[in-house]
Formats: C-alpha cells, structure tokens, sequence
C-alpha cells in the first residue's frame, strides 16, 4: 500500500511549476524584444462616454462663437453630434467605424474657410479643457483631426463670393472721395456727341443788268 504524499510537498510543487511558467513567458517576452503596445489615443481620452461628453459641451460653444455660429444655425444637431463622436472615435484609434457619407462630399460647396476650420478646433480644444484632459493630448486630437482640413475647407471661387459681387458692381471712387459721398452721387449722363460746324457757302454773285 502506498503511503500518501505530505500537503506541504503538494504545495511546494504547485509552486515550483507556477515559478517556472513565470519564467518561461518572462524569457519568451524578453527574446520577442517588443515591448507592451502603449494605449491608444482613444484610450489616454477616457473612451467613448468622454468622447460623447466633450462634443456636447463642444456644441453649444461652436453655435455660440460668432465665427461659426451660421454653420449651426439650421444644422441637424443630433445627426452632426453622432457623426463627430464616430470620426472622433476613429481618429484617435478607438474601436469605431465612421458610416457617414465621405467628408468631402458632405462639405463640398459649403464654402468653409480655413479660418473656420480653425474656430471649430480651438471650440473643441476648450471643450476638452474644461473636461480636465491634458494640453498635450488636446494637441494630439487636433493633429488627428488636420488631415480632414483638406476634405472640409473648400472656399467659393471669387466669381461667386459676395465680397467679390460687391466690389464688380461698384464704380470706382475718385481720389480723395469718401465712400459716402461717392454712394449719394447721381449717376454719370451719357454724353452725347458733338456735331461738327459745317461751312455755309458763300451767295452766288448777283447778276448785272445794262441799260
């Protein structure tokens, strides 16, 4: 009859072997020689819920900036706020898919300029402050977020901007004429030409009678 092994060997044995498993995926770590994918910016972000949280503080900031406010006027809020969650969720390596329309062609013909561009990213850098993520990791949004400038910026030709109407149609003010002055000026006659004096001929001579 065989006698039974003590607890305190069954014990150091289920030890021994867990010490050289440790042993074994440390050494297979180290001769890999990659170390630990460092989180995603997506992830340093606090994911989706903060995602969500920083676009609906970003709405009403960017409908309220003077610079923008016309691009949220008759906007479809609901529809704008999944759509920039989803974009902004890709951008920064979360776990998303954009199943919006092509950003080229939902701007195309919109006429945003770069300076607007540039209003909706410092709108949502402040968003992302007032929601306490760090400077460096809103930078790294905004440098995620630039390679759709070119997508998004299309500024109309100046055949058809107002600025340019405006300036076509106005006539040329004179030196030292004020804008004013010049708008309460009536408007220029056509002159009409002048003829030319034509010679009258001389009388033909009178004729002379002898008696």
């Amino acid at each position: 009859m065989r006698s039974a092994l003590p607890s305190w060997s069954l014990a150091a044995a289920l030890s021994l072997l867990l010490g050289l498993a440790a042993c074994t995926n440390s050494q297979y770590g180290a001769s890999t020689g990659r170390p630990p994918a460092p989180p995603s910016l997506y992830d340093r972000l606090g994911g989706q819920p903060v995602l969500t949280a920083v676009v609906d503080d970003f709405m009403p900031s960017a409908a309220a900036d003077p610079r923008i406010a016309r691009r949220f006027r008759d906007a479809d809020n609901t529809h704008f706020k999944a759509a920039l969650v989803q974009q902004l969720c890709v951008s920064t390596g979360g776990p998303c898919r954009y199943a919006g329309r092509p950003m080229k062609d939902v701007h195309a013909g919109m006429g945003i300029s770069d300076a607007e561009f540039n209003a909706m990213t410092q709108d949502l850098r402040r968003a992302m402050a007032r929601h306490d993520i760090p400077v460096d990791t809103q930078v790294e949004v905004v440098a995620v977020l630039e390679p759709l400038r070119d997508d998004i910026v299309s500024p109309l030709p100046p055949t058809q901007s107002v600025v340019m109407t405006q300036m076509v149609h106005q006539p040329a003010a004179k030196p030292g004429t004020s804008k004013k002055a010049m708008a309460k000026q009536p408007a220029a006659k056509k002159q009409q030409p002048v003829k030319k004096a034509t010679a009258k001929k001389p009388p033909p001579p009178a004729k002379t009678t002898t008696q």
